[in-house]
């Protein structure tokens, strides 16, 4: 090998001249006569063990076929899986927050922080995307007109944090107005016959009957947005939800009463809290009562 990294022939003086005709006829005769005899028993014999017959071809070859599919079948029935799982969508809806134009004269006004929905579908965002990877498919549909009221009282842009998460995170976002809106995409924002809805998560007010999107917003103590446990068969179709899909609300009192009529409009079971839930910083939130769970509903329903 030279320096350069090319191959060197060696180049010489040519040698003696040897006559390999007479080196051949002086050979031992049974080197000569074993080398022949091998040759001829390779090319000739169909009696080795190791050889296969017509036959004996055609059963392995329909063995080692058979085998192929099995495995053809495993890889692609795996390959489907996990393409459903990728594919499948997940979506987190946040609601608006309430203004100090109604809550300042409450003993427990809520929403002193604008941030408290929006920290918790961060949070559970980042759970999403950790658990299905890059790949996942995951929609953020974030109530707009609340976030656009609550600006006149907040000294910073709302909007551009909100955007912040959806850049973080490579998600769709989608700010929805009406809960017609909200019902539409969950029904057809894909084609549901092959994008089913893989985990729903609602951060947001509620009472034990309805979600409220904008409480306390454009009205004190009061919502003129919301989606309720009555219109949920009309406004949600069945079938829209993966098997097992994970479905969770976590506003105010879900599991007394939504979640029942939430799993008879959707077929979809979902979690939701018996009690007050509390809104925290570096977590998701959690019950309020000692005697409060989650639950998919009341047994007996």
């Amino acid at each position: 090998m030279g320096t350069n990294g090319t191959n060197m022939l060696s180049t010489g003086q040519a040698g003696p001249v040897v006559d390999t005709r007479s080196q051949l006829t002086h050979l031992p005769l049974s080197r000569t006569r074993t080398t022949t005899t091998s040759t001829r028993t390779i090319s000739g014999s169909s009696s080795l063990p190791w050889l296969l017959t017509g036959s004996g071809l055609r059963a392995k070859l329909r063995a080692v076929m058979a085998r192929l599919s099995s495995i053809f079948l495993i890889v692609f029935f795996s390959a489907s899986a996990a393409l459903a799982q990728n594919y499948d969508e997940h979506i987190v809806v946040t609601g608006g927050p309430s203004i100090m134009q109604w809550e300042k004269y409450k003993i427990e006004p809520h929403d002193n922080w604008w941030m408290n929905f929006v920290r918790a579908s961060r949070i559970r965002i980042a759970q999403l995307r950790e658990q299905y990877g890059p790949s996942a498919y995951i929609t953020w549909l974030v109530y707009g007109p609340g976030y656009k009221r609550r600006q006149a009282q907040e000294k910073e842009s709302l909007f551009s944090i909100i955007d912040s998460v959806r850049t973080t995170y490579n998600l769709k976002l989608i700010y929805f107005k009406t809960a017609d809106e909200m019902c539409d995409y969950l029904n057809r924002g894909e084609d549901r016959t092959q994008y089913k809805i893989a985990s729903f998560d609602y951060f947001g007010h509620s009472n034990r009957a309805c979600f409220m999107f904008d409480y306390s917003n454009e009205i004190g103590s009061a919502s003129k947005c919301w989606l309720h446990e009555t219109e949920l068969k009309q406004k949600l179709h069945h079938g829209i939800f993966a098997k097992n899909a994970a479905v969770q609300s976590w506003g105010c009192y879900t599991g007394q009463s939504m979640s029942n009529l939430w799993r008879d409009a959707t077929g979809a079971k979902m979690i939701g809290a018996t009690c007050k839930t509390q809104y925290m910083t570096n977590e998701l939130p959690v019950l309020v009562s000692s005697t409060g769970k989650w639950s998919t509903g009341e047994v007996g329903w």
